[in-house]
Order: structure tokens, then C-alpha cells, then sequence
């Protein structure tokens, strides 16, 4: 059973992907998060992870910002050791130090890739996870900066969950199951397509990234709209991931029924598949 307010009339239209950079949201040298300083190095993945998956020879690691196949780029290096130079002392050392104690007992298990079941509780704080994670990962890796909206920044920082416009998936990873020691970023930009005349098309709507450490992973989309919107997914992969955010189950068994992986984020956004958005008036 699902927790979340009843069905309203809405706007309907088709999130998709796009190849544009967005305007750079963050500039200077200050805390994406807060804004202050000085800023501390901070683990683009936590070192915890060396702990569940122990290893210390060299990985390949995975790293896709944007759709085509000349924005993907590998190399090898040591899992888990990698940082980032964007967050203050008083987050890393503070709300996201915390956050991270409370999501390695709730994680760990399925990035073990040992079947477990997420609480709700356990499902808010797997998306807060996942959400820091690829906020960290957007500063991180281009030059144009997050293409996240600083509002989305502070609310992580003041709530400790993602905000309500953004939606978080979980899925297991198949590469994993030859390459059990990996972690895959990959982020784009999304557009919006509307289906009726209720709504304009918007190159800028937001984005989505998708995050795999282990034999866990996660889909994330965020968009810029102030009134409230519900994201679904609806397509042939919809057995692949599992809603954890905003409106989580009582429970979700992990994994789900067929396994998800990098190469299936683009088949997704691709009609007649793709990612919902039901936007409701003001």
C-alpha cells in the first residue's frame, strides 16, 4: 500500500533527455551546500564503502555526463579513494558525516548484492543518500557546475531528505555481478514534452542522474517546477527499480524482479517508455 495524498486532475507531460549544459549554479569557491567556507575534502563516495567492499588493487570506474558515447570516460584507480574540494568543514564534518553513519547499516546489504528489505524508514534515508551523493558528484565533475538548483542544496542540508521535487528509484546493477568492486556516475540534463496543451515544452526542466556502487543502484530526478508535481516511471523497466522518494512504501524487498544497469538509462527516457510528470495547479 502506498502512503501519499489522493489522485488530483493535472497537467500531463513526458520528462526526456537532452543534450545541453545548463547555466552554472554554483560559483566561487564556497560550500555548495551552505554557501560558507573554508571548504575541507570531502570523499566523492565514503570511505566506509573500502570497509564492505574491502579491496586495494586498481578498478575501473565510470563516469557519463551527458547522452552521447564520447562524454563517457574509464579509468582505473584504487575503489573509494577519490575526493572532491565543494563542501565547508562544518557539513562534511557535520549533518553529511551523520548522514552517512546512519546509511552504511541501511545500504550495505545490497551493496553486497545480499537481498534485504528497505523499511520506510530505511527508504527516506537510502534516497538521502543518494540524492547528497549525486549533488556532490554534479559540483564535481565539470567545469559548468551542478545543474541542480541551489534550492536543492539547501534542502538537504536543512531537511536531511531530498526535496519534494525530486524522486528517487533503487535497482540492483548487473555489472556488478562480474564486476562486484565498481562504482558508475552518469548525469543529463532533462527537457520536458507535454502531452495535452496544458502545459509548455521546457528545454530546462531538470535532470537526472544515475548512481551504482556495488550491486546497488539509484535513479534520480529533479526539476525546477514550484507547485507540486508527482514523477513516475512507466515502461517496459518498470520491474527494474523501485520508488523510494517522496512518497515511499511500508516496505520494499530488494532486489527488484529484473536487474537494472547503466546501459538501460537511455532505452528508458526514450518514448513510448519514459518518466511522467503530473503536475498539479497552484
Amino acid at each position: 500500500e502506498r502512503v501519499g495524498a489522493p489522485a488530483v486532475q493535472v497537467e500531463r507531460a513526458k520528462v526526456v533527455t537532452f543534450d545541453v549544459q545548463l547555466e552554472r549554479q554554483h560559483a566561487g569557491r564556497t560550500c555548495i551546500f551552505c554557501g560558507g567556507g573554508p571548504l575541507t575534502g570531502e570523499h566523492l563516495l565514503p570511505c566506509w564503502l573500502r570497509h564492505v567492499l574491502p579491496y586495494d588493487d586498481l578498478v575501473v570506474q565510470c563516469r557519463q555526463i551527458g547522452s552521447d558515447e564520447s562524454d563517457r570516460s574509464e579509468w582505473e584507480k584504487k575503489p573509494f579513494r577519490e575526493k572532491t574540494n565543494f563542501a565547508c568543514g562544518r557539513c562534511n564534518n557535520g549533518w553529511m558525516s551523520d548522514l552517512e553513519a546512519s546509511s552504511r547499516p541501511v545500504l550495505e546489504r545490497a551493496i553486497r548484492r545480499e537481498p534485504c528489505t528497505f523499511t520506510e524508514s530505511d527508504q527516506v534515508i537510502a534516497a538521502a543518500w543518494a540524492f547528497k551523493t549525486c549533488l556532490v558528484f554534479q559540483a564535481s565533475q565539470t567545469r559548468a557546475g551542478p545543474i541542480a538548483p541551489p534550492a536543492h542544496f539547501l534542502h538537504i542540508r536543512r531537511n536531511r531528505t531530498p526535496p519534494p521535487e525530486a524522486a528517487v528509484w533503487i535497482g540492483s546493477h548487473y555489472r556488478a555481478v562480474h564486476d562486484p568492486i565498481n562504482s558508475v556516475y552518469m548525469q543529463r540534463p532533462l527537457a520536458l514534452e507535454p502531452l495535452d496543451d496544458r502545459l509548455e515544452e521546457d528545454p530546462t526542466f531538470g535532470y537526472l542522474c544515475f548512481l551504482a556502487v556495488g550491486g546497488v543502484s539509484f535513479m534520480v530526478v529533479g526539476h525546477r517546477y514550484r507547485n507540486r508535481a508527482e514523477i513516475t516511471y512507466e515502461g517496459p523497466f518498470d520491474e527494474s527499480i523501485d520508488q523510494l522518494w517522496p512518497e515511499p512504501f511500508r516496505q520494499v524487498r530488494w532486489p527488484p524482479h529484473y536487474m537494472m544497469d547503466s546501459d538501460l538509462v537511455e532505452p528508458m527516457t526514450q518514448p513510448p517508455s519514459g518518466f511522467l510528470i503530473r503536475v498539479s495547479p497552484p
